[in-house]
């Protein structure tokens, strides 16, 4: 008798990311992802549906990812 092995799954992570997604992934507020986006810290971009008035801005989880590492070197405890 043959047996199924179960399947695996992989979780996707999103290359473009909500505000609210980027907050809860970064750990950031979205008021401070906000203020550096005014900055261009990260890549966004606004996607417009045809016959919609607004969009949705998408904030790039790599472009994130580098802007968050560029930031200052992680405390010590001399520092703190």
């Amino acid at each position: 008798m043959a047996t199924i092995s179960p399947m695996v799954t992989k979780q996707v992570e999103p290359a473009w990311l909500s505000w609210q997604q980027a907050a809860q992934y970064s750990g950031l507020c979205i008021q401070t992802l906000r203020n550096a986006e005014k900055t261009e810290a990260f890549e966004t971009r606004l996607v417009i549906i045809t016959g919609r008035s607004k969009g949705r801005r998408l904030i790039n989880r790599e472009s994130l990812d580098r802007w968050i590492w560029s930031q200052n070197a992680p405390q010590t405890q001399e520092t703190r």
